[in-house]
């Protein structure tokens, strides 16, 4: 009302205007008239080229947006034309929580891109016709494939429980660096991801593809509904994409290059989630500064941070060692932990420096005690077994066997742990406890596939065969190893596990024939002693 009443600024408006034409070209008009008609020439020319230049820009700028908004694209032919679709580049940003409570805004949260659906099938093709030029290095175990956290895990794991077993080395320690970055994903640098995909000798047209997915996105926040303004993205690739995982797998594949091989470390990469570690023989010092020391370096040329609070270092020992010095990024000390969650899932692996598992089964099994409101729910509303079993199988039993063949060398006790708490489940929906597989038996069937997928064996003789208790024997080293040695020789099983077994309850069974002799002696003479006292008391 009161912008009507007594308007700012005053435009006129005429019918016969051009529809290009703004208030800011009719002011320059106005202003080159009146410098014509003073006779004002140097000012005219000046303002005669600008007004020139501002008619052509806007020209060139309304036709091309009518042209835009008219014309009918084949998102088909973008991988021909290597032009990523314009109307693709917008994502809508849901923030998740990665914990809670939340303590920090600016890191507890995950930013998922929200794309269209259609963009992830181009990008998929994509990456179904290019996949030969990816050459990512075999440490990285993320969105690759025969990856997962499973071989991430093992990998990790083996190496530590060989270096600390004893062996012709003799046993050592392991220094084990947990990196992390700080918004990984976001900070990419476009020009040196475009370079590394040159290096790699992907094709012009790939390239020229890639080009355009990065350029000119946008992106909104979608909190509660509400839409934030739109903003550009300079850097970055948006996660929720089909090809952005590859694309950040590539950034980060020279990441431990410039890692003296002398240093003699290892190194894993999930993602953005890196573990390296060194073994150590008593008496000799870390190489892990110098390592971490690299990456830093390579973190500072491709415009990465390393997060110094999530940063963390572990010493692994059985032996009376001095721990290594502490590790440092600048003036930051690297805290020393006694135990680690891994890859940042929840219900993901607990590591400790003794490398037991009780820490993980202890979580395992409150996370999972958490679920059982669910069934309890189910058992309430009297609704179908059916129901209560699957919320158990999908919402509870995934817990107790994420990545367990990494771990499933467990004692008794800690096995038992496990049992109670499927029993425990199958007795509120109602259901006897023998009613599914045990889970030791799912771990050992898990653990066959994992070996016959680490051997790259094609055969499926592993899984097939009949399954059944473990012994020491049949592991890669020794009793903390993680992967059972599973066999498909039955003469193998018979001899390690069967023929035991008949030796001990023959054994047995003697044992107690002699035992049941003895008994049987003992009262048959003490009935002849009763006797004979008894006929001399009646002779008396």
């Amino acid at each position: 009302m009161l912008d009507e009443a007594l308007p700012v600024r005053t435009v006129r408006a005429h019918c016969t205007d051009k529809p290009w034409m703004t208030p800011n070209i009719k002011a320059l008009i106005k202003a080159r008239q009146r410098a014509f008609t003073k006779g004002e020439t140097p000012k005219y020319k000046s303002l005669h080229a600008k007004v020139t230049k501002l008619i052509s820009n806007a020209k060139a700028t309304y036709y091309k947006s009518k042209a835009e908004g008219n014309h009918q694209s084949n998102p088909a032919k973008c991988i021909v034309q290597c032009k990523y679709p314009t109307s693709y580049k917008h994502a809508i940003i849901s923030p998740i929580p990665k914990i809670r409570p939340l303590t920090d805004l600016d890191n507890d949260f995950r930013q998922v891109s929200v794309l269209p659906q259609l963009a992830k099938v181009i990008e998929k093709l994509q990456l179904q016709l290019n996949k030969s030029s990816f050459k990512i290095k075999t440490n990285q175990h993320a969105f690759t494939s025969g990856h997962s956290t499973v071989s991430a895990l093992t990998s990790i794991s083996q190496n530590w429980f060989d270096s600390t077993d004893n062996s012709s080395t003799g046993r050592q320690g392991v220094h084990a660096l947990f990196v992390d970055f700080r918004k990984a994903f976001d900070l990419v640098d476009h020009k040196f991801l475009l370079d590394k995909l040159a290096d790699m000798n992907v094709t012009r047209s790939f390239w020229l593809w890639t080009m355009s997915f990065l350029e000119g996105r946008t992106q909104q926040v979608n909190l509660q509904g509400v839409l934030s303004f739109t903003a550009s993205c300079p850097a970055g690739v948006p996660q929720g994409s089909a090809i952005s995982p590859t694309l950040f797998n590539i950034h980060i594949n020279d990441m431990e290059e410039n890692v003296s091989e002398q240093a003699c470390v290892n190194t894993i990469k999930y993602a953005d989630d890196c573990t390296m570690d060194t073994s150590i023989r008593l008496g000799e010092f870390s190489d892990l500064q110098s390592a971490l020391d690299s990456v830093q370096s390579w973190a500072v040329e491709n415009k990465m941070e390393l997060n110094v609070k999530k940063t963390k270092d572990m010493w692994i020992n059985f032996i009376e060692a001095p721990p290594p010095l502490p590790l440092h990024i600048g003036d930051a000390i690297i805290e020393r932990v006694d135990n680690f969650k891994l890859l940042g899932v929840d219900n993901l692996k607990l590591f400790q420096k003794d490398l037991k598992w009780n820490k993980h089964v202890e979580e395992t099994t409150r996370k999972a005690a958490k679920n059982l409101y669910c069934l309890r729910e189910c058992r309430r509303a009297n609704l179908p077994v059916e129901v209560g079993l699957t919320t158990y199988l999908t919402k509870i039993r995934p817990i107790l066997e994420y990545c367990f063949p990494v771990w499933g060398g467990l004692p008794r006790y800690l096995k038992d742990e496990l049992e109670r708490a499927q029993r425990k489940s199958l007795r509120i929906i109602g259901l006897p406890h023998g009613y599914l597989p045990t889970l030791e038996e799912r771990r050992i069937e898990a653990t066959s596939r994992e070996l016959v997928n680490i051997l790259g064996i094609k055969t499926t003789s592993f899984i097939t065969m009949p399954f059944t208790k473990p012994t020491t024997n049949n592991t890669f080293n020794s009793g903390r190893t993680n992967l059972q040695n599973a066999n498909g020789d039955n003469s193998d099983i018979y001899l390690s596990i069967i023929l035991p077994i008949l030796v001990i309850l023959t054994l047995l069974v003697l044992v107690g024939a002699i035992l049941y002799w003895r008994r049987r002696n003992k009262e048959n003479n003490v009935a002849t002693q009763a006797v004979q006292e008894q006929n001399q008391d009646s002779g008396r």
